[in-house]
């Protein structure tokens, strides 16, 4: 299995392919200083072959690497990701839990 992240900032979306088929999503919003991560979506012909924690990790790299936005969790799995990798990113990048959407990410 071949996988392929892009970042397509005209929608606001990390893009994942397995095997030259779109696979899933990463959704975001930025605001201000931060990166909001909305969504994680996974297409479920793909689900588990380890590509939402590809998409998070890209995703993530990607924002601290290119920007100086701070990484925001408002999504369940980004926020569960962010703790199972402690110190991937360096305590001034993180923002935490975004305060009034907390983890509301669905699940589609």
């Amino acid at each position: 299995m071949s996988t392929e992240v892009t970042h397509k900032p005209s929608v606001r979306r990390f893009l994942i392919s397995s095997d030259g088929t779109q696979a899933g999503f990463l959704e975001y919003e930025d605001q201000g200083e931060h990166r909001l991560f909305t969504h994680t979506v996974v297409d479920p012909a793909f689900r588990g072959e380890g590509l939402a924690s590809i998409l998070v990790r890209a995703g993530i790299a990607d924002t601290v690497a290119n920007t100086q936005l701070k990484v925001v969790s408002a999504c369940s799995y980004v926020t569960k990701w962010i703790e199972m990798h402690p110190g991937f990113i360096e305590e001034t990048r993180s923002g935490g839990i975004d305060p009034e959407l907390g983890n509301s990410c669905r699940i589609v």
